[in-house]
């Protein structure tokens, strides 16, 4: 059995060291160099009252963090708010067991509660299982440009 939480307070996440471990290796999974430290500086930074990040957890019967979401709510010109999904993440020894989709739902259900009306993401190409995932939960797929630049 896995429960689901959503955090906006780093003082209020489940076992916490736990749950950057879990992030850490989601970095080193999408070639990040970000450490630990890091993870919890920046966590410090987005989930308290003056941001609009939301991390969210899914727990397995051992109180083990085994997946998790982060994003950010954000007001557009076009739509009344949105959800901005920057990284979901399930364990590798959780996969195949239906838990991303699990975990959306619950994020769905956690935002729509909030009047969310969108949630986007964005994905390399070559990523089919986050694909699979998000066709398989009703989003659309958009042809994109990602653009960036270091300021």
């Amino acid at each position: 059995m896995v429960t689901f939480y959503c955090f906006n307070d780093v003082t209020k996440v489940l076992e916490l060291d736990k749950v950057i471990n879990l992030i850490y290796n989601q970095m080193k999974v999408i070639g990040s160099d970000k450490s630990t430290l890091q993870i919890r500086e920046t966590l410090l930074e987005t989930l308290n009252k003056n941001n609009q990040s939301n991390l969210f957890v899914g727990y397995n019967s051992g109180n083990e963090p085994i997946c998790f979401a982060f994003g950010n709510t954000c007001k557009a010109l076009e739509s009344k708010s949105y959800f901005w999904l920057n990284e979901i993440y399930v364990s590798n020894e959780y996969r195949q067991q239906k838990l991303g989709s699990k975990l959306l739902v619950f994020m769905e259900n956690w935002l729509a509660k909030r009047d969310v009306e969108l949630i986007a993401s964005m994905t390399s190409i070559e990523n089919i299982a986050s694909y699979h995932l998000f066709t398989n939960n009703n989003y659309s797929v958009q042809s994109c440009f990602w653009i960036e630049k270091n300021l």
